[in-house]
Parts: structure tokens; sequence; C-alpha cells
């Protein structure tokens, strides 16, 4: 297991990173829980036509731990995976991740998809999800006296999801639930919804449609970023494992956010211009204005001999030759 690390020393570089396909680059952050291989093994077919970035939050597969799983110092080490530029999707927990990633390199996102995520008090003051908040809130701080797996069952209880539990945990699942009872509480996230909102990158929403605790709060973060909205039925919040119908519905909002991105003016180029353009003044106004150097002693003095010489030379001019004035008409 590989050692674990302080959020000060672990960088992007530093999780373990799979790619598949060719083209454009997204960038794929898994929940709780399960990793990147099983979270989103539904849409490896999207390899066709993208390069599927599928990294392991700290402490899942080969990547360094955290003493404890955390959206704000992950959210960094996902925003250094954005390289120059990618699509970024995020699911649950990677959801929250993802919009604190955003919100850190705005400038190298080219859109933001994110499926239920667990950030619940941007919804708060609704009945339903301060309900959820305050069972989240007993189930975390009592997690000690639960075993990992009636941690797991009540988590996936609450969140509805469609992951089967079996009786007893082992492998994966086992240190997943482990690392789950370390995790940092979702609902305690206040991403910058404002920020977001400004960024000119496409944004996307998306909900199970199982939940009003999940609607409400798909609602509130789309309307909080100016998102796109959608609702992918059939699997409670396990939405990704839809496969087809979230496939479909990601390729044609990551297709048409690249059309929006062409047909975007940049902004820059009107600066670069401005700029040329009083460059090229100041090279036409040097030229307007220069003069000859001053000449020194020597060369007036001989300039001035010159001038007298031609003075006294007399000028012979070469009078041009008048044609005689022809005769009057002789009548004939």
């Amino acid at each position: 297991m590989p050692t674990s690390r302080t959020s000060a020393t672990l960088r992007g570089a530093d999780l373990q990173l799979t790619r598949a396909g060719a083209g454009p680059a997204v960038l794929l952050v898994h929940g709780s829980v399960v990793g990147a291989e099983r979270t989103w093994r539904h849409q490896l077919v999207l390899a066709e036509h993208y390069t599927l970035l599928l990294a392991n939050r700290p402490g899942f597969g080969a990547s360094p731990p955290l003493p404890g799983g955390d959206f704000e110092p992950e959210a960094r080490l996902f925003a250094e995976l954005l390289g120059d530029g990618a699509h970024l999707v995020g699911h649950s927990y990677g959801g929250v991740i993802a919009l604190y990633a955003a919100g850190l390199r705005p400038q190298a996102v080219r859109s933001l998809t994110v499926s239920e995520p667990g950030c619940l008090r941007v919804a708060a003051g609704n009945p339903a999800v301060d309900a959820q908040i305050a069972g989240g809130e007993l189930l975390f701080g009592s997690a000690g006296s639960f075993s990992p797996l009636e941690f797991l069952r009540a988590f996936r209880g609450g969140v509805g999801s469609t992951h089967e539990t079996p009786d007893e945990l082992a492998g994966e699942l086992l240190h997943g639930a482990r690392l789950l009872m370390r995790e940092r509480p979702p609902w305690e996230a206040d991403p910058p919804l404002a920020l977001l909102r400004a960024a000119p990158f496409p944004k996307l929403v998306l909900s199970g449609g199982h939940s009003a605790v999940f609607e409400a709060v798909c609602d509130a973060v789309a309307d909080g970023i100016g998102a796109q909205r959608g609702v992918i039925a059939g699997r409670g919040h396990t939405i990704p494992a839809t496969g087809a119908p979230y496939n479909a519905r990601l390729l044609d909002f990551l297709r048409e956010s690249e059309r929006r991105e062409q047909a975007r003016p940049d902004p820059g180029l009107a600066r670069r211009l401005k700029a040329s353009a009083a460059a090229a003044r100041g090279r036409a106004s040097d030229r307007t204005c220069a003069r000859p150097a001053a000449a020194g002693p020597r060369a007036r003095s001989r300039a001035l001999r010159a001038g007298a010489a031609r003075r006294r030379s007399p000028r012979r001019c070469r009078r041009r030759r008048r044609p005689k004035a022809a005769g009057p008409p002789i009548a004939g």
C-alpha cells in the first residue's frame, strides 16, 4: 500500500492515471468507495472520440493516500491534471472536487459536467436537504461505532446508490469503506458558484431523478453556476452506470462545448491588434521625425568651400534652339 502523504507534498502527478483513447482530453473524477476504473467503466467507449484521463483519488488504487479524503486539497491535484486544457467531469464526491478544481484553474477548463455533487448546503433551507444533512452528521459523527459494512450500507442507503453491497466486505470494497469513514463530509463544501458562473466555459449538471434532496441540490448548483440541467433516470445516484443514456448526453454536451469554444472570440485578439497598431504608428512617427546627424567642423568647412567654388565658376547653360517660325502659306 502506498505511503500516506500530506496535502502539502502530494502532487497531481503522484496520482495513478490511466489514459485511454485519442482526441481532446476529458478528465474524470470519481466519487467515494470505488475508484476510477469501476466508476467510469461504462464510459470507456467514449475513448473513440476523446482522450479519457482516469485518475484515482488519493488512497484509491495506486494513488498515495492522504490522512483523510478532503475535497479541497484534492481539488488542487485535479486542477494540476487539467494540463493545458481539458473537459472536466465529476460524479458525487468527485463532483464537489470538480467544482473546486474548476474554480482554481478556470482558464484550463473547456467544459464542466457534474452529476449529483454532495455539496448539500447549497440548498440549505429545503426541509428534505436539512434532514439529510442532519442524518449525515449523525452517521459521520459516530463512525467509530460502526463496522465498515454497517457504515457503507447506511451511506449508500442515504445517497440512493444502486451498487450492491455484499454481506461481507473484502478487497477494494472494504478498503473503500474505510476511506469513506475518514472522509470529510461533502456537505461542508462551499463551492465557488459565483466564480464559476462568471467563467466562459459551458456547464452541465445532471441528477438521477430519484431523490428530492439531490434534485434540489442540483437545481441550486445549476442556478448558481449558470449551467444546463438534465435528468438521467434508471440507476438512482449511480448516474454514470446508466451507460448509453449518460454517454449520449455527455458526448452531445462536449461537442456542443467545442463548437461554442470555436465560435467564441479570442479575448486577447483585440488587445494584440491594438498593440500592433500602436507599434506601427510609433515606427511611422520615428521615420517622420528623424533628422540627419549634425555635421562636424571639417564637414562644414568642406561644404562652405564647395559652395564658394560653385558661385565663382561661370554657368554654362546650353540654350535650346527655337525652331524658326513658318512663313505664310503659299497659295497654289
